[in-house]
């Protein structure tokens, strides 16, 4: 492989010039009871709420806007679990040429559906026995087209670090000087990026990376000197971080600037996904609350100080799902918890099946029960029903109780929700 140069802060900044008209400049949310909860300040960079849902389409933007227009007109190729597929795909169609992007077969549906509907070619694969860089590699010398790697490339992380641009720029307005920025960390484009650009503006300001146990190959690599991998049977629900091992280039770049960093339990994500909803009105994806969690959980220690924590994810709606004439139920991916729970409050008014809008819920440990109705409890793995939603009552931090009847407009199960829940409490589902 040719070794690569890292990006200067001076690429970020011309970065941050090519996407001025393009991305989103997010806001830093804050709210009291955080605050209070970590005993410090706590802004967060939502990057929910960039175009595409994710910083991905930074990078994507920044990437395409530099191929030859010869060259970029034969069209585009990348490999993602689904952000990067979304960012480069949009980029794409913004630059009107092709985009094929290989993702893996367990991707969520979601994630999939977006990126067909920036007009991509979705090439699926096989995660545990085929390699995903040699599928696109192949498309790419087949069809002509330029190869856009997800995070090890100067292009990529220059685009990427314009998230730490403008997380010093908002700081500075707020008359904020944080002692941390944390963020969520998979192959390291955002990070190296976003160290690149607070080192040059904020040099006493410490950056660190956060990841879900199991996939914590930056933390470990950093801690060890040298590029390591994950255990190939770990897993986890934080799709969009399980890159194998630090990119080369990301990992120089980090460990040059001595990073450190920190990880979070599948346990830990869920009440940071929960706890995003709750005070920030926000639905983020598994991965995009990692280092929300390393804050909640105490696995980051906080001064009495500033601590920006960089917020990234995906926004969440309703997947569509066959229709439920009363029992009908479909299985949903164990990664896709959080937001399809969420969707429900992302919702919450009165949603009608003949209007073709979906209502959800998640459920388990499916048990009859002895008078003709049915029982469900709220756990990892999901069953999620097709039904018509009117939320009568919704209180916050209580738990929540369901009950269900057939309706008969409809010609399905009319469901009222009654009191709001939380992701780690149980609910029962009773259908008569």
């Amino acid at each position: 492989m040719t070794q690569q140069i890292a990006p200067t802060f001076a690429d970020i900044e011309s970065a941050a010039t090519r996407l001025q008209d393009q991305a989103v400049r997010t806001p830093l949310l804050e709210v009291p009871a955080l605050n209070r909860a970590s005993g410090g300040r706590i802004l967060l960079k939502a990057e929910p709420l960039q175009r595409t849902g994710s910083f991905k389409f930074r990078g994507a933007f920044n990437f395409l806007s530099q191929i030859a227009p010869e060259t970029r007109a034969n069209g585009v190729v990348a490999y993602s679990s689904g952000n990067h597929a979304q960012g480069v795909a949009a980029a794409a169609q913004i630059f009107d040429v092709p985009a094929t992007i290989v993702m893996p077969a367990d991707a969520p549906q979601m994630k999939v559906e977006n990126t067909q509907g920036y007009g991509a070619t979705v090439v699926t694969y096989d995660r545990q026995n085929e390699d995903r860089e040699a599928i696109a590699a192949d498309l790419a010398r087949q069809s002509g087209s330029t190869l856009v790697p997800p995070y090890d490339h100067p292009w990529t992380i220059a685009g990427q670090g314009t998230v730490g641009l403008e997380i010093a720029a908002q700081c500075t307005e707020l008359g904020a000087r944080p002692d941390i920025v944390l963020v969520c960390c998979g192959g390291g484009g955002l990070t190296a990026g976003v160290a690149t650009a607070i080192a040059e503006i904020m040099p006493k300001t410490q950056v660190m990376t956060a990841e879900p146990e199991g996939f914590d190959d930056t933390r470990r690599s950093l801690e060890a000197g040298q590029r390591v991998t994950n255990d190939p049977s770990a897993s986890s629900i934080c799709d969009a971080l399980l890159a194998p091992t630090p990119g080369e280039l990301t990992f120089s770049i980090m460990a040059a600037r001595n990073l450190k960093g920190v990880a979070v339990s599948d346990d830990d994500v869920r009440q940071a996904v929960a706890y995003a909803w709750r005070h920030f009105k926000i639905v983020v994806e598994p991965g995009g609350a990692v280092a929300l969690a390393a804050i909640l959980s105490g696995k980051t220690r906080l001064s009495r100080q500033d601590c920006c924590r960089d917020f990234i994810g995906w926004k969440c709606g309703c997947r569509d799902l066959p229709r439920l004439p009363g029992e009908r139920l479909d299985v949903l991916s164990d990664d896709q918890i959080e937001s399809r729970l969420l969707g429900i409050l992302t919702h919450h008014l009165t949603l009608n099946m003949s209007t073709g809008l979906n209502g959800q819920f998640l459920m388990d440990n499916v048990s009859n029960d002895p008078s003709g109705g049915r029982q469900y409890g709220l756990g990892r793995a999901n069953i999620a029903g097709h039904c018509a939603m009117d939320v009568h009552e919704l209180r916050e931090y209580l738990p929540l109780n369901m009950r269900a009847a057939p309706n008969s407009d409809l010609g399905a199960t009319h469901i009222t929700l009654n009191r709001a829940f939380d992701l780690d409490r149980t609910f029962t589902v009773e259908i008569a």
